[in-house]
Order: structure tokens, then sequence, then C-alpha cells
């Protein structure tokens, strides 16, 4: 593991363990959320590796950094922050910089930036879904998927069609109507959908991730007073939890009453999700296997797309 630490002066120094860097494939582990001191630790520590001329570089970032920033600009002069990132880790990795292959971005562009396949991602989406429907059927018969709005139903189709196969079941769908203000803030502004199928049903709402977790709340709490909803169960690969999130899960009389995440951006050790993580409410999935084998893959040059396609 490297580590980051300051001179007296409070300047940045780099030191790792690694003495067997030199013509070895590099593959580096990494998460976030991309804040300023994530991102220039990344940027540094490719610098390190690089200089220690190694065969090729391969970063692996479990949640990749700044992908928000790439969403469609509405109402700020906010300026794109990926195509910046991945500029400045080309330039400090002279040329080592093999690929990046990330988990579930929140914009689909990140895909785009570099050379043709320099980003590839894979998908928890079946993992997530079928792990939250396995669990919701062992209780009751009446489930329903509820999706934020219809980019998480895009994002979760093929996913719900290879479920509905595998297990042979139909399961009605609502999508939410939402319009986003800010950062913050997402209006409800209707549903579409089976809304009769959420009467007296376990309704399972997955996306990509939460933040502030005040959409996902809002929401539950309209599926259970206008509708009729049993309990509501969230699903997110990204469990960014920032703010006072973690505690509006965790309150006793959260409309929500399992949050289920992957451990993209780690559980362990953020005091911060105590309370959560006490309350029994908070159902963690490694993606530890799936890490595995992209590491194996990019290896052996093998397809990523492959990997995206089981549903492991």
């Amino acid at each position: 593991n490297p580590i980051y630490q300051t001179y007296v002066n409070k300047e940045p120094h780099i030191g790792h363990g690694k003495k067997h860097i030199g013509r070895h494939d590099c593959n580096l582990n990494t998460t976030g959320p991309g804040t300023y001191e994530m991102t220039m630790q990344l940027i540094w520590l490719i610098g390190c590796l690089a200089g220690r001329r190694p065969r090729r570089i391969t970063i692996i970032t479990a949640y990749f950094p700044l992908s928000r920033s790439d969403k469609k600009i509405r109402k700020t002069n906010e300026f794109p922050m990926p195509p910046i990132l991945i500029t400045a880790l080309k330039a400090v990795a002279l040329g080592k910089l093999d690929r990046i292959v990330c988990v579930d971005p929140h914009a689909e562009q990140i895909d785009g930036f570099g050379d043709t396949g320099f980003i590839s991602h894979i998908e928890m989406t079946h993992r997530l879904l079928s792990r939250m429907i396995e669990d919701a059927l062992k209780i009751s018969q009446t489930i329903c998927i509820a999706f934020p709005d219809g980019t998480a139903r895009k994002r979760f189709k093929e996913a719900l069609r290879a479920i509905r196969q595998e297990c042979e079941i139909r399961i009605p769908v609502v999508t939410v109507d939402a319009e986003r203000e800010d950062d913050l803030q997402k209006n409800i502004e209707g549903m579409t959908g089976n809304l009769s199928a959420l009467k007296g049903a376990i309704v399972l709402a997955p996306d990509d991730e939460t933040a502030t977790g005040g959409t996902q709340i809002n929401a539950a709490a309209q599926y259970i007073k206008q509708f009729g909803a049993k309990e509501v169960w969230a699903g997110v690969t990204h469990a960014v939890l920032c703010g006072s999130a973690p505690e509006k899960f965790a309150k006793s009389d959260c409309p929500i009453t399992r949050l289920y995440v992957t451990d993209t951006i780690p559980v362990v050790n953020r005091a911060e999700l105590k309370g959560l993580i006490d309350s029994g409410r908070l159902h963690v999935i490694s993606w530890i296997n799936e890490c595995a084998l992209v590491i194996y893959y990019a290896h052996w040059n093998d397809d990523i797309y492959d990997l995206r396609k089981s549903p492991h």
C-alpha cells in the first residue's frame, strides 16, 4: 500500500514498498469519490509508478472519480472534469497507462474518453438486483420494482430481463418521472407503469448510487403513503452516503427499511456509517470476485465486456 505523507512545510510525498515494478504489470486499485485529495493522490502515485518503468499500468477504479460532473450542464457554468483528469493521468504515466476499468459509471459518456477501449466498465447491476429480488421473495411473492428515473431503468434493463428469465417470474415495474434541480435536489413530478402493483408490495428501488439519500427517501414515503406499499428497499452500487445521509437511513421512521450496497466505496472504517450498520438496515454485497476477474482479464488482454455479460 502506498503511504501518503507531508513534509513539515505541508508539501506531499509518497512512498511505497514495491520494488518489483520494472517490466511488470501494475494494477492500481482505487475508489472514490473524487475529492481534491483523492484525485491528486492518484495522479502523484501514477507518476511515481511510471518512474519505476513498469510494463504497463491498469487503473481499476470501483467508483470513477468525477463522473457526476459529466452530466448535461443545466443551470451552471460547470465544466466536465473527467476529460481533464484523464489528460493529467496520461501525462504523468509517460505512456505506461494501458487502460482504466470502472464499475457502473454515473455517466455513460465516460467510456468514450481516451483512445478506443481505453476506458471500459463492468456492471454490478445483475448482482445487486438479483440479491434484492432473492431476499424479497423469501418474505413475499408480491414485489414491485420502482426506478427513480428513466436513466436507472435503462441501466438495469438487461439485468432485469435476465433475472425474469432465470427465475421465470414476472415482476411489475414503476418508473418515477423526476427532474433534477441541482446536485442536491430532484423533484418528483409523477410516476408511470403498473402503479396498482405497488399496493401491498415489497418495493425494490435500484439505482447506481446514493449521495444525500433525499430522493430515494421521499419517493419511498410516497410509495407507502399514496400507493399502499408494504415496505421499500433501496439498492445502489455506490454508497457515497455523504452529509447526513447515514443518519437519515438509520432513523427508525425512515420509509426505507433496507439499503443494499456494494463495497465499491468501502463501508468498513467509515465512522459515519456506524449508526446505519448498527441499525441492521445496511446489506453489503462484495465486489471482490469481480475485481479479481478484472485483474485476470486485463493481464491476459481478454475482453472486459465478456465479464459484463456474466451474472457471476
